[in-house]
């Protein structure tokens, strides 16, 4: 024996992907709201400052403001959700400390908004049966 050991209820139904849709969006109380206008409005203003700190020495980042903004808003999301990709990095030293102070706001406000999600997904979920 393995000592491991899974209770499960005698009928298994399949759960309908529109109920699951459902009980994830109707879960979206204000702290879920905040959380995404939170990392939203922060990941404007970050890409910002490090725009405007890599945009002369870092061809990642495009001189143009338009363009280079977007360059940087891209780099300061991914950053924050995901901890980067790699297509853009920061290379001044200045920049690299920011993100790094990025990655840990990030990570706090995207955990925040999951944990907002859960807590929803479980709420009402416990409200319905059938689910």
């Amino acid at each position: 024996m393995s000592g491991l050991a899974a209770v499960m209820k005698s009928e298994v139904s399949a759960v309908p992907i529109r109920k699951i849709f459902e009980l994830v969006f109707s879960s979206f109380n204000v702290t879920a709201q905040f959380s995404i206008l939170g990392l939203v409005l922060l990941a404007f203003v970050f890409a910002h400052f490090i725009w405007f700190i890599e945009r002369t020495n870092n061809p990642a980042f495009r001189i143009e403001y338009a363009s280079g903004l977007a360059d940087a808003f891209w780099y300061a999301f991914v950053t924050a959700t995901t901890a980067g990709y790699g297509d853009k990095v920061a290379i001044s030293t200045l920049g690299r400390v920011l993100s790094m102070l990025w990655i840990f706001t990030g990570t706090y406000l995207s955990s925040t908004l999951y944990a907002a999600i859960a807590s929803g997904v479980l709420a009402n979920g416990r409200l319905q049966d059938d689910v």
